[in-house]
């Protein structure tokens, strides 16, 4: 399974970029079994610590393509398939 994020960036509306980020390592519920510091470390990396409680509607477009890149990472896959699919026009 190759990880990828498409120009929509997929996002959960109706949850934070926490529970966003937790999706792809939890039990759907954003890190709530014991997966928040796969979420933290992550947020770390893409310096976006300070947004986890944030809503995506709350973010601006680079934002919400680093939560969608951050879900793409924090499954920790061994080959990622980028293309300009991120790239807004």
């Amino acid at each position: 399974m190759s990880p990828w994020s498409s120009k929509t960036y997929a996002l959960y509306p109706h949850k934070t970029v926490a529970e966003n980020l937790g999706v792809s390592v939890g039990d759907g519920r954003g890190g709530k079994s014991g997966h928040q510091h796969p979420v933290r470390d992550i947020a770390g990396l893409l310096r976006m610590e300070e947004l986890l409680a944030r809503k995506p509607r709350e973010l601006s477009g680079g934002q919400q393509q680093r939560v969608a890149l951050g879900r793409a990472l924090i499954r920790r896959p061994q080959v990622f398939l980028l293309d300009e699919t991120t790239v807004q026009p």
